[in-house]
């Protein structure tokens, strides 16, 4: 099918095939979970993005029993930096590493104040969901290997 109009052409088609079901990548539960506010976690990003390297990779640690959440970000060039963030931590220690231009793109579509953070693992996607807005909005990153 398509549509012309002046100096506009849309074209549209049906595409026929199998496609993977997405929600198999959409983690069921959580191994670790902070909750924290979103502008101290904006705010973090940005202090970390101007330290990180080429990929914007930044390193969260978690720690619910010493009550530690911090991200480091270090660059060769500039320096680095290490920043604690106030959250409330549940689960187990992690630290793994995600590309903090992807993080603070979510924060675009979340309008609540507070964040759940929620993290199952090294190799696994981090999910991130209001607290008190839209349950059924969740934002999925995955982790950067290096």
């Amino acid at each position: 099918m398509s549509f012309e109009a002046n100096d506009t052409r849309i074209t549209s088609r049906i595409i026929d095939g199998v496609f993977p079901d997405y929600r198999q990548i959409i983690p069921k539960g959580c191994t670790t979970e902070a909750v924290i506010l979103k502008q101290d976690l904006i705010n973090t990003l940005k202090i970390s993005s101007v330290f990180s390297d080429s990929f914007n990779q930044v390193h969260f640690v978690l720690d619910p029993k010493k009550k530690l959440f911090s991200t480091e970000t270090k660059n060769n060039d500039v320096g680095e930096n290490r920043s604690e963030l106030d959250a409330a931590l549940s689960g187990e220690p992690i630290e793994v590493n995600f590309n903090c231009k992807y993080i603070s793109d979510s924060f675009q579509s979340i309008d609540a104040d507070s964040l759940s953070l929620q993290f199952n693992g090294k190799n696994k996607p981090l999910v991130i969901r209001s607290v008190s807005g839209d349950q059924s909005f969740l934002y999925l990153v995955m982790p950067m290997n290096r």
